[in-house]
């Protein structure tokens, strides 16, 4: 921001959540409208296409098709970039794994893995459009009791644990520790294990972080690598 005078650059904020952000800001009908025509007439949508002054408001309909080029262009080159082998001297614990290593994993890891990547990104844009009261009101309903063997329990535990980790290390999504936590809570309440998310808070300098984790038992499932940094305000279910 410093670089452009403190005015933040348009094209570098994700289109979606710009949208949501300034919709929310005023509630009138003009204001929303003019935000509606600036998000059609953009100047990256000029520079795709380069029409006559007299075909300018063609570009309201070229800018829903040049937002897919956008991203799908973006996704393309991120996964360029994760599919690119590492020198071996610069190649370190945690990289990205290359696409045939995903191609080695069983029917029933892949399945795992599917089902957190729809998981993480389900609750991802839940929490952007509903109430977060909304989705953790549906955890204050009674659990069934475990209807599985501890050593059963124990092992999906950590394959729940596994896929979840998994997914929001290689998908070209960003998952922060809310979506993580809801998926895995609900992954491992549809297999009848019970489980506990926490929500707490820390305060960090002058202002409040939040952070969520989920818990079987003693064991931590998602999130607690910072857990002990955080005072728990809220347990759910």
């Amino acid at each position: 921001m410093t670089s452009n005078l403190f005015r933040p650059i348009r094209e570098q904020i994700p289109s979606t959540q710009w949208f949501l952000n300034e919709f929310h800001l005023h509630d009138s009908r003009r204001y929303r409208l003019d935000l509606v025509q600036r998000s059609l007439f953009r100047p990256r949508a000029w520079n795709w296409i380069d029409l006559p002054d007299a075909l300018f408001p063609l570009y309201a309909l070229i800018s829903p098709f040049e937002w897919l080029s956008f991203h799908f262009r973006h996704r393309l080159q991120m996964l360029r970039r994760a599919l690119r082998p590492a020198p071996t001297t610069q190649r370190r614990v945690g990289a990205r794994v290359p696409f045939r290593r995903m191609m080695q994993l069983g029917p029933a890891d892949i399945a795992l893995a599917v089902e957190a990547a729809c998981m993480l990104t389900f609750f991802r844009a839940a929490l952007n459009f509903l109430p977060t009261q909304r989705l953790t009101a549906w955890m204050r309903t009674d659990q069934r009791e475990a209807s599985v063997s501890p050593a059963m329990a124990g092992q999906t535990i950590r394959r729940v644990e596994w896929s979840i980790d998994a997914v929001g290390r290689h998908a070209p999504l960003t998952f922060v520790c809310f979506p993580r936590s809801l998926a895995a809570y609900f992954m491992l309440r549809r297999r009848h294990i019970a489980s506990k998310l926490f929500y707490g808070v820390a305060r960090e300098r002058d202002r409040l972080t939040a952070h969520t984790w989920v818990k079987v038992g003693d064991r931590t499932v998602v999130g607690g690598e910072v857990e002990s940094q955080f005072t728990v305000l809220n347990t759910f279910p």
